[in-house]
């Protein structure tokens, strides 16, 4: 039986900026282009040691940029280009409809096979273990949150990943294929923090991807814009 408190759902589905070209010219992976190679020897203006120190200045102006980017990070959430759809995905893939009756294997299932997502059911969406996430409807409002104040920033994530200050209850749907038709294998619902990404959507800081639930978390720096 899986453990249904490891993150079931982690998604990266965004595209994150290439940074080894910079750690790579302060760590000393990539070497610097020699520009004076053909000059004779007797026209070079720097020694040996100004160049080191040169290069070595330049190093430590490359990394403090660097450092100075990632403690800007957690400052430009949601300061990017708008996610137009993010929410709507996020809410089509997450939030059931108001009055959804979470007791029913029937209801699930019909719910499964008519809900649309990228021109598909959301029964034959793939996610790890067949496991798929859901919160109601009722709780809709708090999950938007998560990502104005009332979650942390995820230990250890780029900055974008929050997660709840409070407990959410979390319905884990496992689905299997029999006979081409969408089953219910197994639901499973408990009380557990959230983490979601938060991106701009339409100038607001919505959550835009599920990654994952915990059994307990630890207070850190608010998540806001």
């Amino acid at each position: 039986e899986e453990e249904p408190y490891k993150s079931v759902e982690a998604s990266q589905e965004d595209t994150q900026e290439d940074s080894w070209t910079l750690l790579g010219l302060f760590s000393g992976r990539f070497p610097v282009k020699q520009t004076c190679t053909t000059i004779q020897r007797e026209t070079l203006s720097l020694s040996q040691s100004q160049h080191s120190k040169r290069l070595t200045r330049m190093k430590l102006s490359v990394l403090l940029l660097f450092l100075s980017a990632l403690a800007l990070g957690s400052a430009e959430r949601c300061k990017g280009d708008s996610k137009k759809f993010g929410y709507i995905n996020f809410s089509t893939k997450h939030i059931l409809p108001k009055g959804f009756d979470v007791n029913s294997q029937e209801k699930w299932e019909d719910y499964l096979k008519n809900t649309i997502f990228n021109n598909k059911p959301l029964c034959e969406r793939e996610t790890p273990n067949n496991l798929q996430t859901f919160f109601e409807c009722s709780s809709e409002s708090e999950v938007k949150k998560i990502c104005n104040g009332e979650g942390y920033e995820k230990a250890g994530g780029d900055g974008d990943l929050c997660i709840s200050e409070n407990t959410f209850k979390v319905y884990m749907v496992k689905i299997k294929m029999e006979n081409n038709q969408c089953k219910v294998d197994n639901i499973k619902s408990d009380n557990l923090y959230v983490v979601v990404d938060c991106e701009n959507v339409d100038n607001q800081c919505l959550p835009v991807h599920f990654h994952g639930q915990v059994k307990k978390t630890e207070p850190g720096k608010p998540c806001k814009p």
